[in-house]
């Protein structure tokens, strides 16, 4: 069996899909299958020129046995004869249109209902991303693979001695709840632990820090910026970390939460969407729209070396339940699955 992946997503700054395509790649890798790339660079800047330029090389589809596609972006004019899989990381567009640009939202009103219709297979990396996908597009639930999301092999050195400050990583988009973060920081201050809130990400377009509430709670002192930092550098703070704090409002997943509790690191995340189903009982689960709740959860890890140790074990258990040869082989049972099919 030749799997074809379509890695155009690889072509630019590595994050998200581009993290996932690569950890699948590695999966597939591990389960010693052939494995086919495709990359579709068009040098138009026109909307779609990727997608539109992929129409000229159906054929080279069918020179595989299956072809994956990690995001719903590609158009093909002919559909390719082999079976087709295709991975729906979220619909967050359609959920929160106010927060996303209108390529995204077009997108999936006008081009993903076509996708969801003429694949063979679509994979999701949660049961809250499946049941959104069920709930807006007519599409027959036994389409729908959930497959959970797994780390890239990588030394994690446990850190027991952890150092004062809290974690966060991630975009500064308001679904992220950058507000309810620094309001919940600025009452573990006040509860007298002198910890520094340390934010891996960077502001891009309308995606700001809240600079003005920073100022408003004297927090500027106690903040550092550390913007985009390698796997390296993202690797060593998740060790050293006191707690991730990661209460965002939505996720079709939460890799960073899986990474802190692979690395030993405690987890404050929110008992919403998929993130409950990543943490299970390995995290304080808080709400996200009161900040109090979401410092009382920081406060009960700093105050408590048993809680925080309770934490770390549980976590370090919890992630390997997410190994990469499990996400590996649940793919390539639905690829054999569908090779024989269809």
């Amino acid at each position: 069996m030749t799997i074809g992946i379509d890695t155009s997503c690889l072509s630019h700054t590595i994050r998200g899909i581009g993290t996932y395509t690569l950890t699948l790649l590695e999966a597939l890798r591990g389960q010693k299958q052939e494995i086919f790339c495709y990359q579709h660079s068009a040098s138009s800047r026109l909307p779609f020129a990727n997608s539109i330029a992929s129409l000229f090389r159906c054929k080279c589809y069918e020179k595989v046995s299956l072809v994956h596609f990690p995001e719903p972006r590609i158009l093909y004019g002919k559909r390719p004869r082999v079976p087709i899989v295709l991975t729906i990381h979220d619909v967050m567009p359609l959920l929160f249109p106010q927060f996303f640009p209108t390529k995204s939202r077009m997108m999936m009103q006008h081009f993903l209902p076509r996708y969801l219709r003429q694949v063979d297979a679509i994979t999701c990396p949660s049961q809250q991303t499946k049941q959104d996908l069920l709930q807006i597009f007519p599409i027959p639930s036994h389409k729908v693979h959930v497959i959970p999301l797994a780390l890239l092999p990588r030394q994690r050195i446990i850190q027991e001695k952890k150092e004062p400050f809290l974690l966060y990583v991630g975009s500064f988009e308001p679904r992220k709840n950058l507000p309810g973060i620094l309001k919940a920081f600025a009452k573990v201050r006040k509860a007298g632990f002198a910890h520094k809130l340390v934010l891996v990400g960077k502001e891009e377009g309308k995606n700001r820090l809240p600079h003005v509430l920073i100022r408003k709670l004297h927090l500027k002192d106690h903040i550092e910026l550390k913007g985009y930092v390698s796997e390296e550098e993202k690797g060593a703070l998740l060790q050293k970390a006191a707690l991730l704090i990661w209460p965002s409002f939505y996720e079709g997943f939460g890799l960073p939460i899986l990474e802190a509790m692979a690395s030993g690191t405690p987890v404050v995340t929110s008992n919403s969407s998929a993130m409950r189903e990543v943490a299970g009982d390995a995290a304080i689960l808080v709400d996200p729209h009161d900040h109090d709740q979401i410092a009382d959860g920081a406060i009960k890890i700093l105050s408590s070396q048993e809680k925080m140790k309770m934490l770390i074990e549980k976590g370090l258990q919890r992630s390997k339940e997410f190994s990469l040869e499990h996400f590996g082989k649940r793919h390539v049972d639905l690829y054999s699955f569908l090779v024989h099919e269809c």
